[in-house]
């Protein structure tokens, strides 16, 4: 059986390059502003809330990182692509916890020299995997 060529489409035929351009620095300018405003900004939280800062420095690029995730996954869900959100997310999160496991230095070993809160990240590093992979 013999299948019809897909049509190729851009999503914006009509845009050129200059354009595009000016929309991408326009987009850019307010993303290097905030991050060079946000040190200042995070020390002044800090000390007016009475938390020390490395929490607040912490807490804001926790907010950083996640906030791209969160937009490409909520899009993906938008357009119908369910796999791909679940995927992006469980597969961050698989990143996550094997980060934190190599990065983890224990003090007492149980098993094999792993301690308890290595071998249960391990366990939920690999029911993660087997829930994402394995069905």
């Amino acid at each position: 059986m013999a299948y019809a060529a897909a049509e190729v489409s851009t999503p914006t035929p009509d845009l050129e390059l200059s354009q595009a351009m000016r929309r991408y620095a326009a987009f850019a300018a307010p993303i290097v502003a905030s991050g060079l405003v946000m040190p200042f900004v995070a020390e002044q939280l800090a000390a007016r809330m009475g938390w020390s800062e490395s929490f607040v420095g912490t807490q804001l690029v926790a907010v950083a990182t996640s906030l791209p995730e969160i937009a490409v996954t909520v899009h993906a869900v938008r357009i119908g692509a369910l796999d791909m959100a679940v995927a992006g997310t469980l597969g961050s999160n698989l990143f996550n916890v094997t980060t934190i496991a190599l990065m983890y230095r224990p003090t007492r070993r149980l098993w094999r020299g792993l301690d308890a809160p290595a071998l249960a990240m391990l366990a939920l590093y690999l029911a993660n995997a087997w829930t994402a992979f394995g069905q």
